[in-house]
């Protein structure tokens, strides 16, 4: 399995799940503990940058979902009396 198709197993894992932002940074910041040898070879396993993609679209959808909620209660302030 290549580096790439264990990183989308991964991420198609934790898809839909309601932490999944929580899981995929876990995976990201994991590193940050380990010695620099350790590192290495966990990014050698997983392609953090597609986890991040995926986190980037999370946080997109998260901010459209904000924009439709703000505009829709300016929708019902306008029409109040």
């Amino acid at each position: 399995m290549t580096k790439t198709e264990r990183t989308q197993q991964i991420i198609d894992y934790y898809r839909g799940l309601p932490d999944e932002f929580g899981m995929l940074k876990g995976l990201i910041c994991a590193t940050h503990a380990m010695t620099h040898a350790d590192a290495g070879a966990f990014r050698g396993l997983i392609a953090t940058a597609q986890i991040a993609a995926r986190m980037d679209e999370l946080l997109r959808a998260q901010n459209e979902e904000c924009l439709r909620i703000l505009a829709e209660s300016a929708d019902v302030l306008k029409a109040a009396p």
